[in-house]
């Protein structure tokens, strides 16, 4: 809380004659600064005949002023006015000043008609070569000293503490500098030297960010006006990483935002969820860029000032139909007022995967493949198992690679009081881990902001580019495939290595670095985004904002291959080229009308919008393959025509050829559409606050959308929150350990329409040309196109709608050095779309209805502090959630539906049913191994029958939980979520002089980790390459093992979805660590560097768990198997040099 002052005396003590002729001549001077009008026409018509005798200073103002209708301002203690001036002085104004102030070190601004006489600068290279030492005091508003205060010289590294007193002594470089003085606890000044040596000041008190200003929809607010949840994150946070997507900076930083990888890819996408999944379908937040949808995939982290997450109803309504999984408002960074400067930076990085997989190798295959073959007499032994080997191929250490990434952003910003400029330039280019996986991406942005007396406006605009090399091999090949096969084989035709399955029985698997060489794969993304805006100052108080944004991504995917053959079983006879063309557009565009006003303790700010959006998709793609058919028809045995179809090769000169005209006499395919979405909004809101203390916000927004039909177009999407900072109460004030203390309580109502197709509501008709949906004539040479419709009509569709309540309080202590809050949520969303199951006989679809339901709730705990000992600053943060997630009603009361399936259709792990957590775990149950055939036999249900009597020694014994005497699906029981039920991360920023210090760790748990990975290499079903685990398999002389003997087939089942492959998915990660220098100023002066700061950081250094599998940090876009781990693009780890600079 800040303390209170008592008296005017300090105030009235400087009302003197002295303090009004400085005051009259400040006010002269900003007068001067801010109307900026010149007056050189004027006195260049005034001419002056001053004779010459004994003039002085004195003698010459009063001429001109009384022989022209200038007047004459200065300071008494710069001018001498009794100097004498010998010259004659004739001729127009400049000349005659110029004359008179000859040698005096004065010199003169003219404006309208008011000359200002004002003391002559020095050059910039004597000013240069100045050294003053600066002494003075730091106070506080009570006149007691304040020992410990930061005082240093504004952009570089140059300064000093006050000692006991509150004293300084600075020494430093010309007099066109600023000296800034910070402390914990107070607010920072920033003072212009001037030319003084002597500079005292006095630091208010400050309540640490409560008076920061962070986004909210439409609009900005301070933070400790707030009434709903709201996390904020600065750029200086952000940039603490090395990464492609922004998403993956905020991983860690904010309470209740989940942001997971969905694989280690170069430019891989991000899972975000905002307080847990809300819908069993789009699950992804709205982003707004500078009040504007946007992408955060594509912007430049470098860009980015902030990052407001909205994340109750109360902060995010004002979206709308948009805002039921929050939403994330970015805003990007701009000119400042100051001449130019240039921040450059660079980054050069080495990545490795964290972890590998421990694949067998040809020794231990054979052992284990053998020891298969030889417990299932039923299967014949294939032929390479008898056969001496020569190769021992690491596949994975071919594949995976220690890859360099390198970046570069640079920015150029600047201005004056009325117009500022921001122009940027980044370019990023990363190898990836895997070989074949490279990834560039560009960036530039144009930022220009102007203001006037009643008019406002601004233009931004960026253009991003992304180039990607898509992974052609195959990841789970590259983990099969055995260690038997060569990489390269002379032998074969087109010189790669691969199984040799016809002849000796090897499985057939395709050469994963073969893959890569023949198979070309790209994507490019050409970004662009143009907004701009007005703002209209009506009345005191109320204002109009106009603003229209322009997405516009042009993207072309691309892929080509000559044939090739790198599998027995899979050759590839044909070249083949295919190009796809896509282009998405959107543009909004938003009218928006605010009134603020202020009377005696009342606070009352009102908002208004019509918010429009129009997107459109416009894609087309063509193939074409190096064969075409020939048709012919012959009479069979019994008379009857046949129809004979032969591929001909033709169409490529040249099989490397990869344009779609290489190949013009082959066989084509070609497709494409277009679709047209637009949505209509006007919203509301309404802020009140009585003496600072009683807050409430009032939201509505009524959207219109083409997605649904005519019955139900519209929607309403109201909120309310409450806010009551207690510690602005009277009764609070004696509490001196409060500085802050603020309940709040918010209800509202989101919506979701992001779930729905563009036309779901209309029965569409698909066209088909194959045997599944065409038709023929004749004896059917010549396929006819069908057409169906197999959708039913809804016009009644209706948005997913989430109910969300939030209570939170707010809270600080110690002058808020350590301050946070805690945030409970319960939110409900109702009309979720979901399957409805009818008869295979109805011939259609399954139809989509608004049926479905689930709740989120959970705690969310934010804490900070910050504080200095001496040159020591440091600050540490802390945050924990809580997820609970029930689906609590779905198409059908006992209705369940599986997760994804290992091994095409016959292992599924997860099912999402109506009690339980969306994607939740239902397994058999593993109760140990059997070790001897009286075990199989004992295994009994309550009624004495053998639950699996086709068991041997050495085969897993199973739960029958409903005492049927046999292993049935009914047998599957709830075993756990791949939720995580919480997260957490700590950080810690520090820093010593020049030196500084950041590290962040993150974790999740109280979740499950379905390992697919080793149901694939660990289950022994198949003679696929395996873990070398698979050597502890159990034998009659090794049973001291959770792992079953190895059978091939796997009769017995043990490879079932079960708790088997079941872990514990607790993890904490140290997700970066930096160690940065800044550089002596007396250094980078040298070489016109006004600030350089090197850094040597690193990623994903260590993780703490007991999960097996690579990594415990599992990302999938779909919400049905969470914590399903399989064959995913490992995360990397990242060792980082990096270097900053400032111009």
């Amino acid at each position: 809380m800040k303390k209170k002052l008592n008296g005017m005396r300090h105030i009235v003590s400087c009302l003197n004659p002295k303090f009004w002729k400085i005051m009259k001549l400040t006010i002269v001077l900003m007068i001067f600064g801010m109307v900026q009008v010149s007056a050189t026409s004027y006195s260049q018509n005034v001419k002056l005949n001053l004779k010459r005798g004994q003039n002085t200073l004195q003698h010459v103002f009063n001429e001109i002023e009384k022989q022209s209708t200038f007047t004459i301002f200065y300071q008494d203690d710069l001018v001498n006015l009794q100097k004498e001036v010998n010259q004659e002085l004739n001729g127009d104004l400049s000349e005659v000043l110029d004359k008179a102030l000859e040698g005096t070190g004065l010199t003169y601004k003219i404006n309208d008609k008011l000359i200002i006489i004002l003391e002559e600068t020095p050059t910039a290279a004597s000013q240069q070569d100045v050294q003053k030492v600066i002494r003075g005091k730091v106070i506080g508003v009570d006149g007691e000293s304040l020992p410990g205060v930061n005082v240093f010289i504004e952009g570089s590294t140059n300064g000093t503490i006050t000692n006991i007193d509150g004293e300084y002594e600075i020494t430093v470089s010309g007099n066109d500098q600023n000296i800034v003085f910070s402390f914990i606890g107070f607010q920072t000044q920033t003072i212009a030297l001037s030319g003084r040596t002597q500079i005292d000041i006095t630091l208010v008190e400050e309540s640490i960010g409560l008076d920061e200003i962070v986004a909210v929809g439409y609009g900005v607010q301070k933070k400790s006006d707030l009434t709903g949840a709201v996390a904020s994150i600065k750029s200086d946070k952000l940039n603490k990483v090395a990464v492609s997507n922004p998403a993956e900076a905020l991983q860690g930083r904010m309470a209740g935002v989940s942001i997971t990888a969905i694989g280690g890819a170069p430019g891989a996408g991000m899972d975000i969820k905002i307080r847990g999944a809300s819908t069993l379908n789009d699950n992804d937040p709205l982003v707004i860029i500078d009040n504007v949808p946007g992408s955060m995939y594509m912007l430049n982290p470098a860009d980015i000032e902030s990052v407001e997450v909205l994340k109750d109803g109360a902060a995010a309504a004002i979206y709308g139909t948009e805002a039921a999984n929050g939403v994330i408002l970015i805003t990007t960074k701009k000119g400042k007022e100051g001449k130019l400067s240039v921040d450059f930076s660079a980054k050069w990085a080495s990545q490795q995967q964290t972890s590998e997989l421990n694949m067998a190798n040809t020794e231990q295959y054979m052992q284990i493949a053998n020891a298969m073959y030889d417990n299932n007499p039923n299967e014949s032994k294939p032929k390479y198992l008898t056969v001496p080997h020569y190769y021992d191929t690491d596949w994975l250490g071919a594949v995976f690679r220690k890859a360099p990434m390198q970046e570069y952003n640079v920015n150029f910003k600047g201005g004056t009081e009325h117009a500022q400029y921001y122009v940027s330039a980044g370019w990023l280019d990363q190898e990836g881990t895997i070989i074949g996986t490279d990834f560039q991406k560009a960036n530039l942005r144009s930022k220009i902001d102007f203001s006037g007396d009643w008019l406002a406006g601004g233009i931004n605009i960026s253009y991003n580019e992304t180039d990607q090399d898509n992974r052609s091999l195959s990841i789970k090949e590259s983990y099969e495939i055995l260690p038997l096969v060569p990489i390269y084989d002379d032998s074969r035709e087109d010189g790669f290595g691969y199984p040799n399955t016809d002849e000796l029985g090897m499985p057939a698997n395709n050469n994963p670095v073969g893959r890569e060489h023949f198979v070309d794969s790209q994507y490019r993304d050409e970004y662009l985004t143009a907004n701009g805006y007005l703002t209209f100052d009506i009345t005191k108080g109320l204002n109009f904002r106009f603003e229209a944004g322009l997405n516009n991504s042009n993207r072309h995917s691309f892929s080509h291959n000559p044939s090739y053959n790198i599998n027995d079983k899979e050759e590839v006879f044909y070249p083949s080229v295919w190009e796809q063309r896509y282009n998405w557009r959107e543009i909004n565009i938003n009218n928006i009308l605010t009134y603020d006003k202020t009377f005696g303790k009342h606070k009352i700010g009102l908002m208004a919008g019509y918010i429009t959006k129009k997107s459109t998709t416009d894609y087309v793609d063509a193939s074409i393959t190096g064969f075409k058919n020939e048709y012919s028809a012959e009479l069979n045995d019994d008379g009857d025509a046949v129809l004979i179809t032969d591929e001909v090769p033709t169409g490529f000169l040249d099989e490397m050829f990869n344009t779609l005209n290489a190949g013009m006499d082959g066989t084509k395919d070609v497709g494409g559409t277009r679709t047209t979405y637009t949505r209509a909004s006007i919203v509301g809101r309404l802020n009140y606050s009585y003496n600072d203390r009683y807050l409430i916000q009032a939201t509505v927004r009524r959207d219109g959308s083409s997605k649904f039909g005519p019955d139900s177009r519209y929607g309403t999407f109201p909120s309310v929150a409450l806010g009551w900072r207690m510690s602005e109460e009277g009764f609070m004030q004696n509490i001196e350990v409060l500085s802050n203390l603020k309940l709040r309580a918010s209800y509202g109502i989101l919506g979701n329409e992001g779930s729905l197709g563009l036309y779901r509501y209309l029965p569409l008709m698909s066209s088909y040309t194959h045997e599944f949906g065409a038709y023929s004539q004749g004896r059917g040479e010549t396929v006819w196109t069908g057409t169906i419709s197999r959708d039913l009509e809804n016009r009644e569709y209706r948005w997913e709608k989430t109910a969300t309540m939030n209570i939170g309080v707010d809270f600080g202590f110690f002058n808020n050095k350590l301050s946070g809050g805690v945030n409970y949520y319960d939110n409900t969303t109702s009309d979720m779309l979901v399957n409805k199951p009818i008869p295979p006989s109805a011939g259609l679809k399954t139809p989509t209805v608004n049926f479905g339901e689930m709740v989120n709730s959970g705690v969310e705990l934010e804490l900070t502090y910050q504080n200095n000992i001496g040159d020591f600053n440091y600050s540490v943060f802390g945050a924990l959630s809580t997820t609970k997630n029930e689906v609590t009603k779905m198409g059908n009361e006992d209705e369940s539906i599986p997760g994804a399936a290992l091994n095409y259709s016959e292992h599924y792990a997860h099912q999402t049913k109506v009690g339980y957590a969306l994607g939740s775990y239902w397994l058999y149950q593993m109760d140990g191994i059997f070790q001897n055939e009286q075990e199989v036999l004992a295994h009994t249900n309550s009624e004495g029958d053998v639950i699996q009597p086709e068991a041997k020694p050495g085969d897993i014994r199973f739960k029958d939980i409903d005492d049927d005497g046999a292993l049935t699906p009914d047998d599957k029981v709830f075993s756990g979520v791949g939720i995580p039920r919480y997260n957490f991360s700590f950080s810690i920023d520090a820093s010593y002089k020049s030196f500084d210090l950041s590290i962040l760790m993150h974790g999740a748990g109280g979740h499950k980790i379905y390992n697919g990975n080793r149901y694939y290499y660990e289950s022994m079903r198949t003679n696929r390459n395996m873990f070398a685990s698979t050597i502890n398999a159990w034998t009659p002389d090794n049973t001291n093992t959770d792992i079953p003997r190895a059978v091939i087939g796997d009769p017995s089942q043990n490879s079932r979805e079960s708790t088997r492959f079941l872990e514990d998915g607790d993890f904490m990660r140290i997700k970066n660590i930096q160690l940065g220098y800044t550089l002596p100023q007396n250094l980078t002066q040298r070489i016109k560097i006004n600030k350089a700061r090197v850094y040597v950081s690193g990623q994903n250094l260590f993780t703490f768990t007991k999960y097996s599998g690579q990594d415990p940090e599992i990302g999938r876009s779909d919400v049905w198997s969470p914590g399903l781990d399989t064959a995913l693009y490992p995360i990397s780890k990242m060792y980082i040099v990096g270097v900053q600079m400032s111009f």
